[in-house]
């Protein structure tokens, strides 16, 4: 899952949507630099995403990317199924989309003093280009996986991605209808863990 699945399985707790939505973003084991709450977060999106990668229904989905972009299929899942998230929110949260975007980015920008320069940075500025947004559509992902071509920096064929995916649209959506309700337990039960 990407960016709106971790934030929206994170909690209400202010920290740990930070931890959980800056989680790709820290390389090694999260230190002293960030607040226990943040380092929670980032732990639980790490293990979201290791139980995501073993679902079968994300397998599934990942089976019906081309052999072209295979190598690439779980990343392209993991955007996609943001972008059903944002389509379908209603039956995923009694919160409006707008409500939950201003808490999750008041948040986020609320905790520059809490993150170092660099994540601090990257995440304002992902807030700023309402790349979450961006989810929602099909312009939008189709910018969202141009940036992400970008930023790899060598050769690969995730620009245009969405093309694909959307000509797997049911399919895909039925598998994310029977695993997001799974990781809404599961992220539940990590939460309750402490």
């Amino acid at each position: 899952m990407n960016y709106l699945a971790h934030v929206r399985l994170a909690g209400d707790e202010p920290e740990s949507v930070v931890g959980n939505f800056i989680g790709d973003m820290v390389k090694g084991r999260p230190g002293d630099e960030y607040s226990p709450g943040v380092r929670r977060g980032i732990m639980m999106h790490r293990r979201i995403d290791a139980w995501t990668d073993s679902h079968e229904r994300t397998r599934r989905s990942a089976r019906l990317v081309s052999p072209r972009r295979r190598r690439w299929s779980r990343v392209m899942v993991d955007i996609f199924y943001d972008h059903l998230l944002a389509r379908n929110w209603n039956a995923y949260s009694e919160e409006s989309f707008g409500d939950f975007l201003d808490r999750v980015y008041g948040a986020i920008l609320g905790s520059r003093n809490m993150l170092p320069e660099p994540v601090a940075t990257a995440a304002e500025a992902m807030v700023a280009s309402g790349w979450i947004e961006r989810y929602g559509t099909r312009e939008g992902l189709a910018a969202v996986f141009e940036g992400v071509s970008k930023r790899i920096g060598r050769e690969n064929p995730l620009a245009g991605a969405e093309e694909e995916l959307f000509g797997n649209y049911e399919e895909m959506n039925r598998h994310f209808e029977a695993f997001f309700p799974e990781a809404v337990k599961y992220a539940e039960s990590l939460r309750e863990r402490g």
